[in-house]
């Protein structure tokens, strides 16, 4: 643990982040799978799910909002993690949004050429609406500190994600409130709360497995695993991470595509995070620089890499560097420049908790007791 984190989960988030920027390199630049011909196709895209790897990162919020204030419960924590929680998020995803508008701006992408060569999805950028023939600098402020929360983004399309991110983050911490507070059919709540989720909400899944997990840790240790169950828990948790519908493991489930989809990888995500939490030698591989490293670069990674595709990727692809070449440099950049915009992001962050410690509520509730013992003692 450091500064009071488990570092091999957030070396886990970032595992899944590079899995998701070599996906999305591959899936944009090479749709034909030359790269990965040793794997048989379509295996070696589904091994690069980065939708199982962006469910991990929701299971993987809802454990690490919630496990602190279950060891520490406090509802007025609860509360002012909950104020803090947009203020964390937005200014990071405003500098990718910048980065974003400034490639724009200078007319330094090249995803349209590429994508006629490729796929659809590069010539899109992703995917992202491209009605506005000049992205405005306005606009771009917008789309970082509201548009995102739609569900979307005008010049990220990597950002859908946020929208989730934000309100699971909300429903962790009501979860933990309940979990905290409540009475003993709380377990009742929560399964409600699961049930109503999987039939209207299925990402949101995630967060409440998520939160479980960090209430069951909390109150009785992580598990002890052994070798062969460490195994069986990997197994399964890659066999449903691959699964893509309407193949798979899904034919299982009897639930439309897109819920067995986040049914599933919310079930792989649970495997790794048990043999994270759980395996003795992963959690000391996992636990030092390493897995500090790429737990600090894992959200800008995440933030940044499609801007970094579709720019110097599909320039490098043009110029026609070898793919191999192409993405080695690719997430060489990726790191590096996740590296340095992780030192912005851990200062605001250290601000945030500064600026919360002295006027949040917990410190008005003090000051509010301190004063009113004063007034009894006089």
């Amino acid at each position: 643990m450091r500064n009071g984190k488990l570092i091999q989960l957030e070396a886990g988030r970032g595992i899944a982040a590079l899995v998701v920027v070599v996906g999305h390199f591959l899936y944009g630049l090479d749709p034909q799978g030359t790269l990965l011909g040793f794997i048989p196709m379509p295996a070696g895209f589904y091994l690069l799910n980065g939708k199982g790897a962006v469910t991990f990162f929701f299971v993987l919020s809802g454990f690490v909002l919630t496990f602190r204030l279950f060891n520490n419960p406090d509802w007025a924590e609860i509360a002012n993690a909950s104020i803090k929680r947009y203020f964390r998020l937005t200014p990071a995803i405003a500098v990718s949004v910048l980065l974003s508008w400034l490639l724009f701006h200078f007319d330094l992408y090249h995803y349209r050429p590429v994508g006629a060569l490729t796929r659809h999805w590069t010539a899109t950028n992703g995917g992202v609406y491209e009605g506005l023939a000049a992205p405005t600098f306005g606009t771009a402020a917008y789309d970082a500190f509201f548009g995102v929360y739609r569900g979307w983004s005008l010049f990220n399309s990597a950002l859908w994600t946020m929208r989730i991110e934000l309100l699971g983050s909300y429903l962790s911490f009501a979860l933990a409130g309940i979990l905290i507070y409540g009475a003993r059919a709380r377990w009742l709540v929560v399964a409600g709360v699961a049930a109503l989720c999987a039939v209207y909400a299925p990402a949101y899944c995630a967060f409440v497995a998520g939160t479980a997990l960090a209430y069951r840790v909390s109150r009785s240790g992580a598990p002890r695993l052994g070798p062969w169950t460490t195994l069986a828990l990997l197994v399964l948790g890659f066999w449903v991470h691959c699964y893509e519908p309407p193949e798979g493991p899904g034919r299982f489930v009897p639930l439309p595509a897109e819920h067995a989809t986040y049914f599933l990888h919310t079930l792989s995500a649970l495997c790794f995070m048990l043999v994270l939490l759980g395996n003795a030698t992963a959690a000391r591989r996992l636990g030092g620089r390493v897995g500090y490293f790429l737990g600090r670069i894992s959200f800008p990674a995440y933030l940044v890499h499609l801007p970094i595709v579709f720019s110097l990727s599909c320039w490098l692809y043009l110029a026609k560097v070898p793919l191999l070449l192409n993405l080695a440099g690719t997430v060489a950049l990726v790191l590096v420049v996740s590296w340095y915009a992780s030192s912005l992001d851990n200062a605001w962050v250290r601000i945030v908790n500064r600026v919360s410690r002295r006027f949040g509520l917990p410190a008005l509730l003090k000051s509010r007791s301190a004063a009113r013992g004063a007034e009894a003692a006089s």
